[in-house]
């Protein structure tokens, strides 16, 4: 499931154009995997089994004053509020048997490898594998643009402050 919404509002107003904007982003992943292997020289048959589980959320609000200074040149300052998040899941189960007789008489064109697997149980988180993650993000802007005949300009300045928890 992936999906975002974002709304805006403008409107003139303290002599100059006001803007809000606000946004919502879903971004939910789930992937299965299996590989499975065929060891004919030691007669065995092993299997991985790797879920990984993703949901990141992202909600965002920025509110922004323009002003016109001259015919060509704005200036504009506002500042920007963001929370991200993210939860990870990563687990993985392994099997691994040894077969005497199955493997001699082996067909790869009659048999599918699936015939020898094993049923995946014991699942385990990978190292780093289950987490979350917050990020909390504060952002202050001025920015003065202009432009000439054949030429565009900016100059601005721009503080961040983001705050990581894991």
């Amino acid at each position: 499931i992936n999906y975002s919404i974002n709304a805006g509002y403008k409107r003139d107003l303290f002599g100059g154009r006001t803007a809000f904007k606000a946004s919502y982003a879903l971004f939910d992943s789930k992937t299965d995997s299996v590989e499975e292997e065929i060891d004919f020289e030691d007669l065995e048959f092993g299997g991985e089994f790797l879920t990984t589980d993703f949901r990141d959320r992202e909600l965002g609000f920025e509110l922004t004053q323009e002003y016109a200074v001259s015919d060509n040149a704005n200036l504009l300052f506002g500042g920007f509020y963001q929370l991200k998040k993210r939860d990870t899941d990563i687990i993985v189960s392994e099997t691994e048997d040894t077969y005497t007789t199955e493997l001699d008489n082996y067909n790869q064109f009659l048999t599918s490898p699936s015939a020898f697997s094993l049923e995946f149980v014991d699942f385990e988180a990978v190292p780093g594998g289950v987490n979350t993650i917050d990020e909390d993000r504060l952002d202050a802007f001025a920015l003065l643009e202009g432009s000439f005949d054949r030429a565009s300009w900016e100059v601005g300045l721009r503080y961040e402050s983001t705050n990581v928890t894991i």
